[in-house]
């Protein structure tokens, strides 16, 4: 435990999520890694639409694009209109092998998790039982489904599903970039590369929000589905958003998954010389030093986010480094707020899903996407 390491100005979320293990630490915390929404704040207002606060007003936003922009609207032209833009509705990852699991989970923790991380997603804490296998995951997915064919998924059909199939981490980044789509939900590494992308150098045309929730989760006991609204303590950590009507409010379970958590260093103890050891140790904290941490933060093609406390302090703040190097690369004011709200409320959610931490996990994550891309063709019900 460096004394040179500023400790307190780490996100607790992310000191856990990758440097602790039963409150001790053990890394050095250089990336924390958390599923955020972007979406085109210009297409929503032109259109009259609020963002999505549930995975239902997701899909009905995006059932309207693509109905009533439509996909063959865009055109590869300078004298493009917003009325052409948008029309393949959400962009969903669904490409094998090309994160298309941290969609998936992304919207299934807030279906499986309604009660603090301690609870987790992947398994019953109680019983080690898959919680996959259950009523409640086979009608949240019937919901995925009808998401991601109302998605640019439908664009980019596959046919074998191979890697030639479906939609992947990059494509989203494209298609949001050249105005395609008009949301998503993805890392905040391709976050910032579609911020930096020429079509937002002049006007305001992103923001970011958490992810939206479920009005509806797996039941504290057996594997159905209950209504937040039924009672308090079946979604006790439940925000309240206006409902979809505009009149009165619903409970809405969120629950901000750490895909991946992010990325921690240490030094082997196989180096047997104390000097290398030192300098392997001193090489590693200039990584995440308070500046260096600020410009690999706000740099659009660096996929590591040491995002500190400080970092997210000095947005919206003039002549502060983290504000000046964003407006740098492309974001604009109230953007820098929209992030700074968002990531604010997506490392202290009190409900953040945490990702299977077993050996070799990636492994057993990936593995759903040749069967999601199956079940979105009908060859698995």
């Amino acid at each position: 435990r460096s004394a040179s390491i500023e400790w307190s100005d780490i996100l607790p979320a992310v000191r856990r999520g990758v440097a602790e293990f039963q409150n001790e630490i053990y890394m050095l915390p250089a990336d924390g890694d958390v599923i955020v929404m972007i979406y085109r704040k210009d297409l929503l207002d032109l259109h009259g639409l609020a963002k999505p606060e549930t995975w239902e007003d997701w899909l009905a936003v995006s059932k309207y694009f693509r109905e009533t922009v439509g996909p063959q609207a865009w055109v590869d032209s300078p004298n493009r209109t917003l009325s052409q833009e948008g029309g393949y509705g959400a962009c969903m990852m669904t490409k094998r092998n090309d994160w298309a699991y941290a969609n998936l989970f992304a919207f299934l923790a807030t279906y499986l998790q309604a009660h603090g991380p301690t609870q987790g997603m992947f398994f019953d804490p109680i019983t080690m039982q898959p919680l996959f296998n259950t009523p409640a995951v086979r009608e949240a997915l019937l919901l995925y489904k009808e998401i991601v064919l109302h998605s640019s998924h439908t664009d980019r059909p596959c046919e074998a599903c191979t890697d030639d199939g479906g939609a992947g981490l990059f494509t989203m980044v494209e298609d949001m970039q050249n105005g395609r789509c008009m949301m998503g939900f993805n890392y905040m590494g391709p976050v910032k590369f579609i911020a930096s992308g020429a079509f937002n150098i002049h006007n305001d045309s992103i923001a970011l929000a958490p992810v939206p929730g479920s009005t509806r989760v797996k039941a504290a006991e057996g594997g159905t589905l209950v209504d937040c609204g039924e009672k308090p303590s079946n979604c006790p950590l439940a925000a309240e958003v206006p409902a979809s009507g505009g009149t009165g409010t619903r409970r809405v379970n969120r629950a901000t998954y750490y895909s991946g958590g992010g990325q921690s260093w240490a030094v082997s103890a196989h180096i047997a010389e104390q000097r290398k050891r030192d300098a392997v140790w001193e090489l590693l904290l200039g990584f995440i030093d308070k500046e260096n941490s600020i410009t690999s933060t706000t740099a659009a093609d660096y996929l590591l986010d040491p995002f500190r406390q400080s970092t997210l302090d000095g947005l919206q703040v003039q002549g502060h480094l983290a504000t000046d190097k964003f407006m740098e690369n492309n974001w604009k004011w109230e953007q820098l707020g929209s992030m700074k709200s968002t990531l604010q409320a997506a490392f202290t959610d009190a409900n953040s899903a945490l990702d299977l931490k077993i050996v070799q996990g990636a492994a057993y994550i990936e593995d759903t996407d040749a069967s999601m891309l199956n079940y979105f063709k009908g060859v698995l019900s």
